[in-house]
């Protein structure tokens, strides 16, 4: 019954840590834990509980690394059994880190009901998040003043707990803070210059436009506003295409007997195509009417790029400003195909598109039909994307409000990627020209309370903090220095602390023959696995710095190691020479 209770006592601590963490760390997570297939609530609970459960296993395995000892140590003194022991061990550690888990998570799905964290920007998340974490080392303080003075092992492991959300907020800041004021003004693009202009790439990837925005009553009048907008700029041209894939209606077995093997490509989706591979496509569907549906590669244009790229007409005409404006009662749409379709048929000449309804035929383009962008340039090494096997289509101005099913998603499917374009510039634009760009772009999204898009080949830093103002980086900034000498101290303190409580523990192992080395090796072990987890978790947070470049792990793990030598410095100076008799004398008088 006492290891039980010395064990529930650990429990309650963990508990509240877990919870602690749960909360801090999902407030500022949860919004990019979106798993497109599941519908929204289920996402919710999917995300937040996973990435609970994550940071609950990590602080449970590390409490039961430093409990272990004692536990084993007391059981025995007790008398029981290691089955029993084992027993007890695995239920605390389980129970604990469950019911935090499952609190922390609760506490955070309630915000989110509740529109809180909806509501809150990243300022005050991170602001919020702070103000909890220096409350956080204020009370651990105090508990280290009693656990100096009492000898307090429980408000020990509790200090160990904190230092590594210490380290984690640390390592996470530092890297995002760092990377914006090196890369801000000296950020180099993607080789992206052609006939005399640059491409630039404005990319949203966040879902949660369609996610959460599309159920506004007013979102696709927000995004008509936010288009008309910035399509009225005068110092740029921003242009919309879209390249992915429809199913069409059309004859598939008549275009199969006549295509030669190189031509199969009219059967791949837009990114096979664009990377030149050739293969066969899935097998074809049945439609209601008997014929085959098959996965067509489309390329959705608005009229700007339509200006461009239809100029490499063959046949026929290219979009007029009456093809943009749609209406749910007109019964076909203008299509142009790229050249390889142009044998196969002719002008007027009409299919379905699943989605979209009745294509019309008003045009063939020319062979080797170019399509330029930032991406293609650069994935390609410079050669041109082409248009040789797309079926090009208007991005529409629908005029019409959705009444039914079929009418939404057509609205879905034609707005989806809205935020998505192209920024065409002249060649002498500089990168602050660009960055002007991008964020007179962002502040007209925002402005119609839509998300805010990025520059493709901006960096994560840059990303995270382009919704701030200056100022408010600045600020950040300072907290980040006052996070370090923080943490600095914090761990200083903690190290010194467990070398005075240990001081009988060194002494006795030193008299029973246990080389220094031995015993640094062992006390490096515990630092290291504070630090070690605080940098999984500071790792997990950050990953997208290291898909961009893998230097960020280097300085993540240069940190990491770091802290543990500091660690193993402090003990070695204080072990050096050190005489045994007065090392027992010093802890027990």
């Amino acid at each position: 019954m006492k290891i039980r209770n010395k064990l529930s006592k650990g429990s309650i601590i963990l508990f509240l840590v877990v919870m602690l963490l749960d909360l801090c760390v999902l407030m500022i997570i949860s919004n990019y834990l979106e798993v497109s297939y599941l519908t929204e609530k289920v996402r919710l609970i999917y995300g937040e509980i996973t990435v609970s459960f994550f940071i609950s296993f990590i602080i449970g395995f590390s409490y039961w690394f430093h409990c272990r000892f004692d536990f084993i140590e007391a059981g025995r003194i007790m008398g029981a059994s290691k089955i029993q022991i084992a027993i007890n061990l695995i239920s605390e550690f389980g129970t604990a880190v469950l019911a935090g888990s499952v609190a922390g998570s609760l506490l955070t799905m309630a915000a989110r009901f509740l529109g809180i964290i909806k509501k809150m920007n990243m300022s005050v998340i991170i602001i919020v998040f702070l103000l909890i974490f220096l409350t956080g080392i204020v009370f651990t303080y105090i508990n280290l003043c009693r656990t100096f003075k009492y000898g307090r092992i429980r408000a020990l492991r509790f200090h160990d707990a904190m230092l590594v959300v210490q380290f984690v907020v640390f390592f996470v800041l530092f890297i995002e803070i760092g990377t914006y004021y090196v890369n801000i003004d000296t950020q180099k693009w993607v080789e992206n210059e052609k006939m005399g202009y640059k491409f630039y790439t404005l990319q949203n990837n966040d879902d949660k436009n369609t996610i959460h925005y599309e159920n506004q009553p007013d979102f696709y009048k927000n995004v008509r506003n936010a288009i008309a907008q910035i399509d009225k700029q005068k110092d740029f041209m921003y242009m919309r295409a879209d390249m992915s894939s429809v199913s069409a209606d059309v004859d598939f077995d008549v275009l199969k007997k006549h295509l030669k093997k190189n031509d199969y490509r009219l059967f791949t989706t837009s990114a096979q195509e664009s990377f030149g591979d050739v293969d066969f496509a899935d097998e074809p569907e049945e439609s209601e009417s008997g014929r085959k549906i098959i996965s067509l590669a489309v390329c959705q244009m608005d009229k700007n790029a339509s200006d461009i790229y239809l100029n490499q007409l063959d046949k026929g005409r290219k979009f007029n400003k009456k093809d943009f404006i749609y209406n749910f009662e007109q019964k076909t749409f203008p299509v142009v195909l790229g050249n390889k379709y142009e044998k196969y048929y002719k002008l007027g000449e009409t299919f379905g598109i699943k989605g979209f309804g009745k294509a019309k035929i008003t045009g063939f383009l020319k062979k080797n039909a170019e399509f330029i962008s930032d991406r293609t340039l650069e994935q390609r090494g410079g050669n041109k994307s082409l248009l040789d096997y797309y079926i090009i289509m208007p991005i529409f101005d629908i005029k019409d409000d959705a009444h039914n099913s079929s009418q939404k998603f057509f609205m879905q499917m034609n707005y989806f990627n809205f935020d998505n374009g192209t920024i065409v510039m002249s060649a002498d634009s500089s990168n602050a020209d660009v960055l002007a760009v991008q964020k007179k772009i962002n502040e007209i999204l925002r402005d119609n309370h839509l998300n805010v898009g990025y520059c493709v080949n901006s960096t994560p830093a840059i990303i995270t903090f382009l919704n701030q103002s200056e100022k408010f980086v600045n600020t950040l900034f300072l907290f980040v220095i006052l996070i370090a000498v923080s943490n600095a101290f914090s761990f200083m303190l903690n190290i010194t602390v467990k070398i005075e409580l240990n001081k009988d523990k060194f002494g006795i192992q030193l008299m029973n023959g246990r080389s220094r080395k031995m015993i640094l090796i062992e006390f490096a072990g515990n630092i290291l696995m504070l630090v070690f987890i605080a940098a999984v978790a500071a790792a997990y947070i950050i990953r997208a710095y290291f898909y961009q470049n893998i230097i960020f792990a280097v300085i993540l793990a240069a940190e990491a190691a770091g802290s543990v030598l500091l660690g193993i410095l402090v003990l070695g100076i204080k072990l050096s020479g050190t005489d045994v008799e007065l090392l027992m004398r010093e802890q027990n008088g």
